[in-house]
């Protein structure tokens, strides 16, 4: 429209150079209105299209009066000499105008056909084109809604918290992990600053001042405790990356929040762990040195005793020195008592375990548990019904109790209770049983007492021998060792929880015994007399101070004995002896060979031999399980005359012979 206005202003125009795509009216129309125009028509008119470039647009042009139709591109030099020609040609006509004749006038119905049906081509080509356009703007439409879709599932997927925010720090976006872990929806936070939701907001200054640069590309870290919504606090630490488009343009930051209280929480399961890895390795190390200590004082003490026993039998009663013999005799056995409680803790005490019921058993000892403790104090039983069966040796559960419910007393200031209850059950994880194997039957034992507690720092110490809170003279720090020692030994657990000033509970878990057995009557201590004898008896013991007590003890009860130290030696002796022996009375512990071993092979050449093992614990072989198989005879040093007596005959009277030792097996060594 302008160029026909600057046309009519202007008549002396030389050449139109016009490009048919163009807005308002394009160049067609253009070029029909100059044609029609009679002071105009004469312009030559050239077409310079990129667009209309078929030969039905050529036609076209040239039937509206167009004089040239030139495609885009072309040289520049070309195209000027196409417009000089124009030009020229148009010169040359004006010219010859007056003789010439004058041209064909077009018909506009011709004219407005013809254009109509390139209008209509142009926009069929046109929509086709729109509509393969759309089709892949669609096709992209739905590749990028995938692509979200994909980012938005991996985005929530992530297990850690995370926020998008702009470069002044304000939220923008965030995950299903924060909403998880804050409890706020992206909703209440969007806009807000992620300072908000630290307790030190100044740590995200870096982020609200927009003074990250391009420089901290790796990102860098925030440590800090962070408030939820419900203002729960919580120990985290935050990674911050700045965040870029798909033009790799820094578009704002992305923060990636993680809770620390569960690694802080595996951290504290390492570290009690390890502590009770080093405390197990501390109480085995004791133990070793404990064991070995009251092995050799036990050989003394049988020494000691054994003596104080011979020369009871040149004196009586009313002689002065029987009470100066009795109170050396006392002072032996609290020596050899506190030894056996140290072989307890160590687990080298040669035991014969039995199928026990603990509700029978501590029915039993009822009235021995109330005369430990003040009259002040009642003790409550619980037994659990149909309490199943474990395997124990009786002697060792009587301790077990004395020492425990003896401490639950003097925990005790003035009145209180001590309650003991047993209780079946199932160990698994609900359980959490870190320390003791899941998924087996178990008999659980407690004492509970409503005195004092035990502080945390006391309870890793309580059950190390020697350690005791008690005044001087009260205890000897060995009861809470001995009973770890039982415990262990029997392949059971033991826990200790307390609550300062209100009680304290120790629970003692012992494997169910699924076979089938009874508790035998024990024979060996059930007569007080002492039982004489006049059987041959072969005597080996390696310790000649034991050996010549013992033997003497043996003499004066009617027995003709034969002592060797050595074991070898006893075997050649036994090859040319022309009498007959009775019975193998030796020690398990000696260097050549033990006494198991001794006894297999005298045995062998004597089928009707008889055999009595002692120790003052037990040989290697025993040492590390302790457990002499069911049958076997034994006596544990240091013994008094009645009671070798009573082992002696009960040895002798028994119709089938005695097992042997049981060894340990290999997985089980302790």
């Amino acid at each position: 429209m302008k160029a026909l206005e600057y046309l009519s202003d202007h008549k002396k125009i030389d050449l139109i150079v016009s490009d048919i795509l163009m807005p308002i009216m394009d160049g067609f129309q253009f070029c029909k209105r100059v044609k029609k125009d009679s002071q105009l028509n004469n312009i030559p008119f050239v077409f310079y299209t990129a667009t209309y470039t078929g030969e039905k647009d050529k036609e076209l042009a040239r039937k509206i009066g167009a004089d040239r139709f030139i495609v885009k591109p072309i040289e520049i030099v070309e195209f000027l000499h196409i417009c000089n020609n124009v030009t020229s040609e148009s010169v040359r006509k004006k010219k010859l105008k007056k003789n010439s004749v004058p041209s064909r006038s077009v018909d506009d119905k011709e004219i407005f056909k013809f254009y109509s049906e390139r209008l209509v081509n142009k926009l069929e080509k046109k929509v086709e084109e729109t509509k393969m356009q759309l089709q892949a703007l669609e096709k992209s439409e739905k590749a990028l809604s995938n692509s979200e879709e994909k980012y938005r599932n991996l985005f929530n997927s992530i297990r850690d918290a995370i926020l998008v925010t702009d470069f002044a720090g304000k939220i923008v976006d965030c995950n299903g992990s924060f909403i998880e872990l804050f409890g706020y929806s992206l909703t209440e936070i969007t806009g807000k600053s992620i300072s908000f939701l630290c307790e030190e907001p100044s740590k995200f200054n870096k982020i609200t001042n927009n003074s990250i640069t391009d420089n901290i590309n790796s990102g860098f870290i925030i440590r800090s405790s962070y408030f939820k919504k419900s203002r729960e606090k919580f120990p985290g630490k935050t990674t911050v990356s700045l965040l870029k488009d798909y033009k790799s343009k820094n578009c704002g930051y992305i923060c990636m929040i993680i809770d620390k209280t569960r690694s802080r929480k595996i951290k504290l399961e390492q570290k009690n762990l390890k502590n009770q890895l080093q405390q197990a390795q501390k109480m085995e190390s004791i133990g070793t040195l404990a064991g070995g200590i009251a092995h050799d004082y036990n050989n003394m003490l049988g020494v000691i005793i054994g003596h104080i026993d011979l020369a009871k039998d040149y004196f009586t009663p009313a002689d002065p020195v029987w009470e100066n013999l009795t109170e050396m005799e006392k002072a032996a056995r609290h020596s050899a008592n506190l030894t056996e409680q140290l072989l307890g803790f160590a687990r080298k005490q040669t035991i014969s375990p039995r199928v026990v019921n603990l509700n029978n058993s501590i029915k039993k000892f009822s009235k021995l548990l109330a005369s430990l403790i003040r009259e002040e104090i009642n003790i409550i039983w619980k037994p659990g019904k149909n309490i199943k069966n474990i395997f124990i040796d009786p002697s060792q559960l009587k301790q077990l109790l004395i020492n425990l419910v003896g401490n639950a007393g003097d925990a005790i200031n003035g009145y209180g209770n001590i309650t003991i209850a047993t209780e079946n059950v199932f160990l698994d994880q609900s359980r959490n049983s870190d320390c003791f194997q899941l998924n087996q039957e178990c008999v659980i034992l407690s004492v509970k007492d409503d005195g004092l507690g035990i502080t945390e720092e006391i309870k890793e110490k309580i059950f190390e021998p020697f350690f005791t809170t008690k005044d001087v003279n009260k205890g000897t720090g060995l009861g809470l060792a001995n009973v770890y020692g039982i415990v262990k030994q029997n392949d059971g657990m033991i826990t200790v929880e307390s609550i300062i000033s209100k009680e304290t509970v120790f629970k003692i878990y012992f494997p169910v015994y699924s076979e089938k057995g009874t508790d035998p009557t024990d024979k060996l201590h059930s007569e007080k007399q002492i039982l004489p004898g006049n059987e041959t008896i072969l005597l080996v013991e390696d310790n000649a101070a034991i050996l010549k007590s013992t033997a003497i003890m043996l003499e004066k009860l009617g027995y003709k004995v034969i002592s060797m130290t050595n074991p070898i030696e006893a075997i050649k002796m036994a090859e040319i002896y022309s009498e007959s022996i009775d019975l193998l009375f030796t020690d398990v512990v000696m260097q050549q060979i033990n006494g198991r071993q001794l006894y297999q092979k005298l045995n062998f050449m004597l089928p009707n031999l008889k055999c009595l093992y002692m120790s003052g614990y037990s040989s290697d072989i025993i040492a590390k399980h302790g457990i002499l198989k069911d049958g076997t005879t034994f006596i544990k040093k240091p013994f008094k005359k009645a009671e070798l007596a009573q082992a002696i005959r009960y040895s002798l009277s028994k119709k089938n012979k005695p097992g042997s030792i049981l060894l340990p097996k290999k997985n089980n060594q302790k």
